[in-house]
């Protein structure tokens, strides 16, 4: 949820990583009810930057 504002604060490069972060963390493995919902909220993130990438890219 932490990358939402440095998204909206027009740091794409910061939120891409927070996302991916959280990628990182839960992995491919099943990850429970909680990590699945937090992979799907980067996710999400991550194609939110990818149709906005803001002034200095993503």
């Amino acid at each position: 949820m932490a990358a939402w504002p440095e998204a909206d604060l027009n740091r794409p490069h910061a939120a891409g990583a927070r996302a991916r972060g959280v990628i990182d963390v839960y992995g491919d493995e099943e990850p429970g009810e909680t990590g699945r919902a937090r992979r799907a909220e980067a996710e999400a993130l991550l194609k939110y930057l990818a149709k906005n990438p803001g002034p200095s890219g993503a």
